[in-house]
């Protein structure tokens, strides 16, 4: 993940993101923390999916992934258009 996308995530906090993976997985997501620390810097999220009628749901448990694994953070400009 580069700079600019982290930055991107911490500003993003409680707003909805797209998550992309190394492996190429896309996902939306809420973030609620963003851990920076040395041991296993990760973002705790909220998954949201995308309903049958095109609406949101934010799920109501938590997930994370480690920062290391992200290689990209889009805004919602970017996904929801």
């Amino acid at each position: 993940m580069t700079a600019e996308h982290l930055a991107l995530l911490n500003a993003s906090i409680d707003q909805i993101v797209e998550l992309e993976t190394l492996d190429g997985t896309r996902f939306l997501a809420t973030p609620l923390f963003v851990y920076e620390g040395e041991d296993n810097p990760d973002v705790f999220f909220l998954p949201v999916e995308r309903g049958a009628s095109g609406n949101l749901k934010t799920a109501e448990t938590g997930q994370s992934i480690l920062l290391e694994d992200i290689l990209a953070v889009r805004t919602p400009t970017q996904v929801l258009a």
